[in-house]
């Protein structure tokens, strides 16, 4: 698309929506998305698509949410996993809204959670040691529209890796993202268009026995409360918590892998493609996009 072009679109967005989000240009290709279904196993039934123009990041249509590639890599899968679609569901905004990192402070401490006492923790754990705070820039001024999950001290997962820097434009619509409850209990609802959080509700108290389960995960060794200890993608597996991704391993050996496994990947159903991006007329007789 010719830059003139493109900076129209990006001002009629900017007029539409005050979310940061709706101010980029989203760079998701249709291979992207072939290649996100094929390597973290999305069934058919979970529709992927691009953003059309005249589409916001921010207000994904009926039925749709709006996730970015990096939630994947970070251990959460597609349909939600029940304790992620809990958990999101409590947090009150969309779940593109919280950053990489926030994803990562959930998948450590479930997975943590998981592998000294054979359970999900419950939400009340999220109330109590979790804090959602708005998404500050390098220059210390708000980014609209995301927020990041706060451990408060004393922390249980130790040494979060650096902040994922490349993720805020590569959004994506997905169909089919909620979990099926069993025995007919309804899963909880969660929030599909960006919303101001408003202020946080801090649980003060644990009931005994969490408390006392939080108490022992306090008093592990430093190392196993290091993140790079616990999200392991073998751990993840063997916990139930995240299928391990389907990431190419090439025998160099073997010059004729790629092309099988790429001929392979060529197979997968192909996502909806979306008509051309073609900046909204200007002119207030045509109909709005």
């Amino acid at each position: 698309m010719q830059t003139e072009a493109r900076k129209r679109l990006l001002a009629y967005r900017a007029a539409r929506s005050p979310w940061t989000a709706d101010q980029e240009m989203t760079e998701t290709s249709v291979d992207a998305l072939r290649e996100l279904r094929w390597n973290y196993q999305i069934p058919d039934s979970v529709e992927l698509r691009l953003i059309k123009d005249g589409e916001l990041p921010s207000s994904p249509p009926d039925g749709f949410i709006t996730l970015y590639p990096a939630m994947l890599e970070l251990g959460i899968r597609i349909p939600f996993q029940p304790f992620v679609h809990g958990w999101v569901s409590e947090l009150g905004i969309a779940p593109a809204q919280i950053n990489p990192n926030g994803y990562r402070v959930i998948i450590a401490l479930i997975a943590l959670w998981n592998d000294k006492f054979s359970c999900d923790p419950p939400v009340e754990v999220l109330r109590y040691h979790l804090r959602l705070k708005k998404n500050i820039s390098v220059t210390k001024d708000p980014i609209e529209g995301f927020y990041c999950i706060v451990p408060q001290r004393p922390a249980i997962i130790l040494e979060l890796p650096s902040a994922v820097r490349t993720w805020r434009n590569k959004w994506f619509y997905v169909k089919g993202w909620a979990f099926t409850s069993s025995g007919g209990v309804p899963a909880p609802n969660i929030v599909t268009h960006f919303k101001d959080a408003g202020k946080w509700r801090k649980l003060n108290s644990l009931s005994r026995v969490v408390k006392e389960r939080f108490g022992t995960l306090l008093d592990l060794p430093r190392e196993e409360r290091l993140f790079k200890t616990i999200v392991i993608e073998e751990k993840l597996a063997r916990l139930g918590i995240a299928a391990p991704a389907r990431n190419m391993t090439l025998d160099k050996n073997d010059p004729g892998l790629r092309a099988r496994i790429l001929q392979q990947r060529q197979a997968i159903k192909r996502p909806i493609v979306p008509r051309p991006l073609v900046p909204p007329n200007e002119d207030k007789s045509s109909p709005k996009p």
